[in-house]
């Protein structure tokens, strides 16, 4: 069929490759990681919600599920606040 025939000598400088930035890279990573907490969150959030044997369930009740287990203390407590309130303690004297 003539495949050989289209064949050429390449150098190492031929290629064209796209370089991103660490900048880029870092922002994506960052983005990808929010995206991740938001569907952990969105997935937890109903069941914080329906459960009646612990306010704040551990890590450890988590079991397989690795995003919550990823996620940062402070996340929880900012999805968690969304579910059931945060306290403001009145100074009363």
């Amino acid at each position: 069929m003539g495949v050989n025939a289209f064949e050429r000598e390449e150098t190492p400088g031929d290629l064209n490759l796209l370089k991103i930035g660490r900048e880029i890279e870092l922002g994506q990573a960052r983005e990808v990681q929010s995206v991740r907490v938001r569907a952990t969150v969105l997935r937890w959030k109903p069941r914080w919600r329906s459960s009646n044997a612990r306010a704040a369930p551990t890590k450890r009740d988590a079991g397989p599920d690795r995003g919550l287990r990823a996620l940062r203390r402070g996340e929880i407590v900012d999805a968690m606040a969304d579910v059931f309130g945060r306290y403001i303690e009145r100074a009363s004297f």
